[in-house]
């Protein structure tokens, strides 16, 4: 990684960059919300192929108009994965790779932006998906549009967007793509929404989805009960095993989330599902608690039932790397230019940048719209951010090229 040594925490904005950076976003930024409107309007779930191909096209040549050579990359199950490409214009030793990150999909199903329209009103933007994450999309398009703007393209930074489509389904099919980039990358920040209290996140608890599935043996409920074994008993010992590995002083949190069991009231069930979310403050907790799971799964609770698992998903925590505190200094010196007060927080909640961050490349998240009601008919995002972490972002971006651009304090 090219860069990352010569990164200081101490750097501030050149007299007269942030100005450009304001005057590049206002100009682009009715085009912004024109994207962000016509994203937001079409359904796109992960299991929505054709919504996911509609706005993979809507998106594409927004990003080639700013000069940026695009190429979709296909997941193993057809998921299409948007790569949007700025070479320097200068080529050299110092020049940075900075990775971008969002995603298209949403949680919404087909048949939701009619039911729920766009709707911009006041200082709120209602709409599927507007704030996870097809307003991280439009902030990336409208940072890097600024940053290019206000710098002449750029020199001394490759940008990479990426923009993928599975990431409601875990990224289960597009996590190569992301550990595969990250070879490569000095630096990479994450357009999730923004906090509701206006932070951005440098930590994340990892997430791993289990799916266990509990075999018994059927019998008539009236006749011969006690020639079964009944799945949903063996499951009810594991859930309230599962649900003990919780510890919120930790931080660590164990969910079984879905129960499925049996065929008829008069049946003992042979069958029985457990989906189980866990979420991990750091890989020691992950290794276990992955242990403690296999544990329980293992356990005969009810003789002659049976357990097995698969692990549907896997994200590992988003950790502080060496080169974030000095990078995250670069977004408040960059606040502090656009009289923004810039902090930052973990959360629980995980992202593309967990996949990232394990290379150690210095990764900050959730630099999309302040917003809300995620995954929710009340998601929202506040109008103005858009703009102000547009500008945020160009301006970090902006100063992660050509030194000639930067000015830096106390020796970096």
């Amino acid at each position: 990684m090219s860069g990352e040594s010569n990164m200081s925490g101490n750097w501030i904005p050149a007299p007269g960059l942030t100005g450009d950076v304001q005057g590049a976003v206002a100009s682009r930024l009715d085009e912004a919300w024109a994207l962000l409107e016509s994203a937001v309007r079409i359904d796109s779930s992960p299991d929505d192929g054709d919504g996911l191909e509609r706005v993979v096209g809507l998106v594409r040549p927004s990003f080639e108009s700013l000069g940026f050579e695009t190429s979709v990359e296909r997941t193993s199950d057809g998921h299409p994965v948007l790569h949007a490409r700025h070479a320097s214009p200068h080529e050299g030793a110092e020049t940075r790779r900075l990775l971008l990150i969002g995603h298209l999909d949403t949680v919404f199903p087909s048949g939701t932006s009619a039911e729920w329209p766009f709707d911009r009103r006041g200082d709120r933007v209602r709409g599927p998906g507007v704030a996870d994450a097809k307003g991280g999309a439009a902030v990336i398009w409208l940072g890097a549009a600024a940053a290019l703007q206000a710098t002449e393209g750029l020199p001394g930074l490759d940008l990479h967007v990426i923009l993928n489509t599975d990431e409601e389904a875990g990224s289960v099919q597009s996590r190569p793509i992301f550990e595969r980039e990250a070879q490569s990358a000095d630096v990479a920040l994450v357009y999730e929404p923004g906090r509701p209290d206006g932070t951005i996140v440098r930590q994340r608890r990892g997430a791993r989805r289990y799916r266990i599935s509990i075999a018994g043996k059927a019998a008539h409920t009236g006749v011969e009960p006690w020639a079964g074994v009944n799945a949903i008993e063996s499951a009810a010992h594991k859930v309230l095993a599962l649900q003990s590995l919780n510890d919120r002083e930790r931080f660590l949190s164990v969910t079984v989330a879905i129960v499925h069991g049996g065929t008829r009231i008069n049946v003992v069930p042979d069958h029985a599902v457990l989906e189980v979310d866990t979420r991990l403050p750091d890989d020691e907790s992950a290794t276990a608690t992955h242990h403690a799971v296999e544990e329980i799964i293992g356990r005969t609770d009810v003789p002659g039932a049976t357990a097995s698992y698969e692990i549907v998903s896997d994200r590992p925590p988003l950790m502080p790397q060496p080169g974030v505190a000095p990078l995250f200094g670069r977004f408040r010196s960059a606040g502090a230019a656009l009289e923004m007060e810039v902090r930052d927080s973990a959360t629980g909640g995980g992202s593309d940048g967990c996949f990232i961050s394990q290379y150690g490349v210095p990764t900050i998240d959730a630099l999309g719209p302040v917003g809300g009601g995620y995954h929710t008919r009340d998601e929202f995002i506040l109008a103005a951010s858009l703009h102000e972490r547009a500008a945020l972002s160009a301006l970090v971006i902006a100063g992660l090229s050509t030194p000639a651009r930067v000015q830096h304090a106390g020796g970096g």
